[in-house]
């Protein structure tokens, strides 16, 4: 009795175990200080490590949606000509994020890799994509296992470690509020 009461342990714990190691879908709202200010975000994340309760590792793929209206100001034109419009941005990538369960809260930490595009449509267009690394930082509140609001903090840098402390000291990383679902 007692190794079939052992055995039937072990099945719904691997079975907890894998209900938590699932796909999550998230939205998020976005802010940072570069134009276009506020934007909302798209993400998909899967574990890839969820042999131990406590301690998760997962890949996650994002994209993000910036847009507003804006004054462009061109610099060494003689008339220093200003053109008002919509600046659009798109941004995509994927990262890796490792995190631990202390009770209800989860904080994780994270290393990714991106692309944003970015477009303004005025009576002169322009656009420009740019590759950049980041790092994020977050918590998860996990009241409910299958539902996960989370705050996150998110810096990138297109350069080197400089310009990233740089653009932290100047208050320009993007700050995230979302919920992921799993499923």
């Amino acid at each position: 009795m007692k190794k079939i009461l052992g055995i039937l342990s072990m099945v719904i714990l691997l079975g907890i175990t894998d209900a938590f190691a699932q796909t999550s879908l998230g939205v998020s709202y976005e802010r940072r200080n570069d134009a276009p200010t506020n934007g909302f975000g798209l993400q998909l994340e899967r574990n890839i490590f969820g042999a131990v309760p406590v301690v998760d590792i997962r890949a996650r793929l994002h994209g993000s949606f910036f847009s507003e209206s804006a004054e462009l100001s061109l610099a060494g034109l003689p008339d220093a000509t200003a053109f008002t419009g919509t600046v659009q941005s798109y941004d995509f990538g994927a990262a890796l994020i490792g995190g631990v369960g202390l009770g209800l809260f989860r904080p994780y930490v994270g290393l990714g890799i991106g692309m944003e595009n970015w477009e303004y449509d005025s009576t002169q267009n322009f656009t420009n994509s740019t590759h950049y690394y980041y790092g994020l930082a977050g918590i998860a509140i996990t009241p409910i296992p299958f539902i996960k609001p989370y705050i996150e903090f998110r810096v990138a840098s297109y350069d080197d470690v400089s310009a990233a402390q740089k653009e932290i000291g100047d208050g320009a990383a993007r700050f995230h509020i979302g919920v992921t679902l799993s499923f």
